[in-house]
């Protein structure tokens, strides 16, 4: 696998770990809301990747974002291990997240199949409060837009 194949802009989607059901009604606006209590973060990352090195942005909006950098096995499936950090929010907050993340194989006959990552993520230093603990884990998901 070339490296060509992990770089790239993505949609970022990661999901608190939550295992109650969100559609256990049949209206559309409380699934919606179940749906929404359950996203941690929606974002794009984009990521480039040199050989085993990685480097990268996740933006949530046009002035807030994590650096990205860590490195990539490009073993089948592909292995990402990465720390994003940066100063978020006004006023300013550190912010530090790990991922770790692989790249779904291609199905040999999928249809309309997107480059995707699928892993997890850990907030590796608490937020200002004590709200946002250290340790806290999401499940994510990153298509491939770019």
């Amino acid at each position: 696998m070339n490296s060509q194949a992990i770089g790239g802009v993505y949609r970022y989607r990661s999901w608190r770990n939550r295992p109650e059901l969100v559609s256990e009604t049949a209206d559309d606006s409380i699934l919606c809301e179940n749906l929404k209590k359950m996203l941690f973060l929606e974002a794009e990352m984009t990521l480039e990747n040199l050989g085993n090195n990685l480097t990268g942005r996740l933006k949530f909006d046009d002035q807030n974002f994590l650096a990205l950098k860590g490195s990539a096995s490009h073993d089948s499936p592909a292995h990402l291990r990465f720390q994003g950090s940066g100063l978020v929010g006004e006023p300013a907050e550190l912010l530090v997240y790990d991922y770790v993340a692989w790249l779904v194989p291609a199905w040999p006959h999928g249809v309309d199949q997107q480059p995707a990552l699928v892993g997890s993520v850990l907030r590796t230093i608490a937020h200002s409060g004590g709200t946002a603990k250290a340790g806290y884990v999401a499940s994510f998901y990153a298509i491939k837009i770019k």
